[in-house]
């Protein structure tokens, strides 16, 4: 109950949670480390937090399956970071720039963030429905079976109906 979280910008039913890396782990953060550690200001700890996660990630390879309208891009480094990295409007424009149409986002698992295009519907549907099963299988770890697409705001929840 006093673990720190935010609603997720780009769907309700998840949450962001902020936590200390430990060389063996992860500690969540609470109102309480909120207060201590970042004066209460959130603004401050969420840029702290972004700003560690986006230098992280320049440390860890995405790693890529197919091409052309069939390119995959992903990280499933293990870190426990991978689907927060979808949080990073910055990666996703640079790793939109590599995929064919419109960027698509699949974040079954925590440690899972997977990215492909619309140019081939056929192939973001099987995408789509790939989501939906990592999801059903992950158990604990699972996060969201849904598609997000990347707009001008930023992610969002796909149209069903689109894919």
């Amino acid at each position: 109950p006093s673990t720190l979280r935010l609603p997720c910008p780009f769907d309700p039913d998840l949450s962001v949670f902020f936590v200390w890396e430990l060389p063996h782990g992860h500690v969540p953060l609470s109102e309480l480390d909120l207060r201590r550690d970042f004066g209460g200001d959130l603004d401050r700890l969420q840029a702290a937090a972004y700003g560690a996660l986006g230098d992280r990630t320049t440390l860890v390879p995405a790693e890529s399956q197919g091409e052309g309208p069939q390119l995959v891009l992903g990280f499933v480094s293990g870190d426990g970071f991978d689907a927060a990295r979808a949080l990073l409007p910055e990666l996703l424009e640079a790793l939109a720039e590599w995929i064919p149409g419109r960027l698509h986002v699949i974040l079954p698992t925590r440690d899972l963030l997977m990215v492909l295009g619309d140019a081939d519907p056929e192939f973001l549907t099987e995408g789509a429905a790939h989501a939906a099963a990592l999801f059903r299988a992950a158990g604990e770890e699972r996060l969201s079976p849904r598609l997000y697409r990347l707009t001008d705001e930023g992610l969002a929840i796909a149209d069903p109906a689109l894919v």
